[in-house]
Protein backbone atom coordinates (compact mmCIF):
# COMPACT_ATOMS: atom_id res chain seq x y z
CA UNK A 1 0.00 0.00 0.00
CA UNK A 2 1.68 3.68 -0.69
CA UNK A 3 1.87 5.82 2.03
CA UNK A 4 2.65 9.45 1.30
CA UNK A 5 3.87 12.04 4.74
CA UNK A 6 2.79 15.08 3.39
CA UNK A 7 -1.22 16.30 3.46
CA UNK A 8 -1.72 18.41 0.37
CA UNK A 9 -3.27 21.54 1.04
CA UNK A 10 -6.69 23.00 -0.20
CA UNK A 11 -7.75 25.77 -1.94
CA UNK A 12 -8.73 27.87 1.15
CA UNK A 13 -7.39 29.21 4.46
CA UNK A 14 -8.86 31.37 7.35
CA UNK A 15 -7.75 32.91 10.16
CA UNK A 16 -3.89 33.36 9.12
CA UNK A 17 -1.49 36.63 10.41
CA UNK A 18 -2.20 39.51 8.94
CA UNK A 19 0.08 40.17 5.99
CA UNK A 20 3.09 43.00 5.23
CA UNK A 21 3.66 44.64 2.15
CA UNK A 22 5.67 42.90 -0.77
CA UNK A 23 8.17 44.12 -0.59
CA UNK A 24 8.78 43.15 2.89
CA UNK A 25 8.30 39.79 3.03
CA UNK A 26 10.16 37.85 5.47
CA UNK A 27 12.28 34.79 5.03
CA UNK A 28 11.00 31.51 6.59
CA UNK A 29 12.65 28.22 7.87
CA UNK A 30 11.36 25.66 9.63
CA UNK A 31 13.18 24.41 12.55
CA UNK A 32 13.06 20.52 10.67
CA UNK A 33 16.44 18.65 9.79
CA UNK A 34 15.57 18.51 6.37
CA UNK A 35 14.39 21.51 5.37
CA UNK A 36 14.30 24.95 2.82
CA UNK A 37 13.85 28.17 3.28
CA UNK A 38 11.41 30.77 1.29
CA UNK A 39 10.13 34.55 1.40
CA UNK A 40 6.58 34.46 2.36
CA UNK A 41 4.21 37.90 2.84
CA UNK A 42 3.08 37.04 6.43
CA UNK A 43 4.24 35.05 9.26
CA UNK A 44 3.23 31.36 8.22
CA UNK A 45 1.06 28.95 10.23
CA UNK A 46 1.72 25.60 10.82
CA UNK A 47 -1.12 23.70 10.44
CA UNK A 48 -1.88 21.23 13.18
CA UNK A 49 0.89 18.28 13.12
CA UNK A 50 1.73 18.34 9.69
CA UNK A 51 5.06 19.65 7.84
CA UNK A 52 2.96 22.36 5.94
CA UNK A 53 2.94 26.00 6.67
CA UNK A 54 0.49 29.29 5.47
CA UNK A 55 0.49 32.42 5.40
CA UNK A 56 -1.92 35.04 3.56
CA UNK A 57 -1.32 38.55 2.05
CA UNK A 58 -3.47 42.07 2.75
CA UNK A 59 -5.74 41.02 -0.67
CA UNK A 60 -6.57 37.13 0.50
CA UNK A 61 -3.95 35.04 -1.36
CA UNK A 62 -2.64 32.14 0.43
CA UNK A 63 1.10 31.00 -0.10
CA UNK A 64 1.61 27.27 1.32
CA UNK A 65 4.66 25.70 1.60
CA UNK A 66 5.13 22.25 2.31
CA UNK A 67 7.32 18.74 2.10
CA UNK A 68 6.62 15.65 2.97
CA UNK A 69 9.05 11.70 2.33
CA UNK A 70 7.13 9.40 0.20
CA UNK A 71 7.76 6.03 1.77
CA UNK A 72 7.10 3.83 -1.10
CA UNK A 73 7.29 2.62 -4.04
CA UNK A 74 11.02 3.81 -4.71
CA UNK A 75 10.57 6.97 -7.33
CA UNK A 76 12.35 6.05 -10.45
CA UNK A 77 10.74 8.20 -12.63
CA UNK A 78 10.23 11.42 -11.58
CA UNK A 79 8.30 13.85 -13.52
CA UNK A 80 5.58 10.45 -13.82
CA UNK A 81 5.88 10.77 -9.95
CA UNK A 82 4.90 14.50 -9.84
CA UNK A 83 2.48 14.59 -13.13
CA UNK A 84 0.74 11.92 -11.08
CA UNK A 85 0.49 14.23 -7.97
CA UNK A 86 -0.52 16.91 -9.95
CA UNK A 87 -3.73 14.81 -11.49
CA UNK A 88 -4.57 13.99 -7.58
CA UNK A 89 -4.49 17.54 -6.45
CA UNK A 90 -6.75 18.56 -9.32
CA UNK A 91 -9.11 15.53 -8.77
CA UNK A 92 -9.33 16.28 -4.76
CA UNK A 93 -9.84 19.97 -5.16
CA UNK A 94 -12.23 19.35 -8.56
CA UNK A 95 -10.25 22.04 -10.59
CA UNK A 96 -8.72 21.57 -14.22
CA UNK A 97 -4.99 21.42 -14.98
CA UNK A 98 -4.16 24.85 -17.12
CA UNK A 99 -0.56 23.60 -17.84
CA UNK A 100 2.37 21.02 -16.35
CA UNK A 101 5.84 22.31 -16.97
CA UNK A 102 8.67 20.03 -15.89
CA UNK A 103 12.43 21.08 -15.24
CA UNK A 104 15.34 21.29 -12.86
CA UNK A 105 16.43 23.24 -9.65
CA UNK A 106 19.29 23.38 -7.59
CA UNK A 107 19.99 19.83 -9.61
CA UNK A 108 16.51 18.27 -9.04
CA UNK A 109 13.45 17.79 -10.68
CA UNK A 110 10.90 19.88 -10.45
CA UNK A 111 7.24 20.94 -12.06
CA UNK A 112 5.32 23.25 -12.07
CA UNK A 113 1.57 23.34 -12.45
CA UNK A 114 -1.73 25.69 -12.89
CA UNK A 115 -5.07 24.63 -11.46
CA UNK A 116 -8.57 26.53 -12.60
CA UNK A 117 -11.76 26.19 -10.64
CA UNK A 118 -13.80 27.59 -12.88
CA UNK A 119 -16.76 27.50 -10.94
CA UNK A 120 -15.45 28.95 -7.71
CA UNK A 121 -13.04 31.44 -9.53
CA UNK A 122 -10.16 30.19 -7.49
CA UNK A 123 -6.77 29.68 -9.42
CA UNK A 124 -3.49 27.73 -7.87
CA UNK A 125 -0.27 27.64 -9.49
CA UNK A 126 2.29 25.55 -7.54
CA UNK A 127 5.70 23.91 -8.04
CA UNK A 128 6.66 20.62 -6.59
CA UNK A 129 10.53 19.74 -6.24
CA UNK A 130 11.47 16.05 -5.67
CA UNK A 131 14.53 15.00 -4.20
CA UNK A 132 15.31 11.27 -3.59
CA UNK A 133 12.51 10.46 -1.92
CA UNK A 134 11.62 14.00 -0.58
CA UNK A 135 8.81 16.06 -1.96
CA UNK A 136 8.64 19.51 -1.54
CA UNK A 137 5.74 21.41 -2.49
CA UNK A 138 4.26 25.45 -3.15
CA UNK A 139 1.11 27.03 -3.75
CA UNK A 140 0.00 30.36 -4.18
CA UNK A 141 -4.21 30.39 -4.54
CA UNK A 142 -6.32 33.25 -5.28
CA UNK A 143 -9.63 34.20 -6.51
CA UNK A 144 -9.17 34.36 -10.62
CA UNK A 145 -9.02 38.18 -10.66
CA UNK A 146 -6.70 38.83 -8.07
CA UNK A 147 -3.98 36.50 -8.73
CA UNK A 148 -0.75 38.20 -8.67
CA UNK A 149 2.15 36.99 -10.65
CA UNK A 150 4.50 39.26 -9.25
CA UNK A 151 4.02 37.86 -5.93
CA UNK A 152 4.39 34.10 -7.23
CA UNK A 153 7.38 34.93 -8.85
CA UNK A 154 9.01 36.14 -5.58
CA UNK A 155 7.82 33.24 -3.41
CA UNK A 156 8.68 30.57 -6.17
CA UNK A 157 12.22 32.20 -6.64
CA UNK A 158 12.79 32.55 -3.41
CA UNK A 159 12.41 28.69 -2.46
CA UNK A 160 15.60 27.42 -1.37
CA UNK A 161 16.24 23.40 -0.65
CA UNK A 162 18.89 23.85 2.74
CA UNK A 163 19.82 20.39 2.78
CA UNK A 164 19.57 18.79 -0.29
CA UNK A 165 22.73 16.33 -0.55
CA UNK A 166 21.43 14.18 2.30
CA UNK A 167 20.57 11.64 -0.03
CA UNK A 168 20.79 8.29 2.74
CA UNK A 169 18.91 10.43 5.42
CA UNK A 170 14.68 9.20 5.41
CA UNK A 171 12.66 10.58 8.75
CA UNK A 172 11.93 8.41 11.55
CA UNK A 173 9.32 6.66 12.93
Amino acid sequence: MKKILLVLPALCAAGLSPARAQGDWETFQPPLPVSFSVQMPAPPQKLGNQTEWRAQDAEGRVYTVAFGYYTEPKITDPNAFMKMMVARLSANTGSKTAYTWFFKYQYAPACEFKLVDVGNHQVGVGRYFLLNQWFYFLDITAPDQDFDADGAKQFFDSFRMINPALKGFQPGP
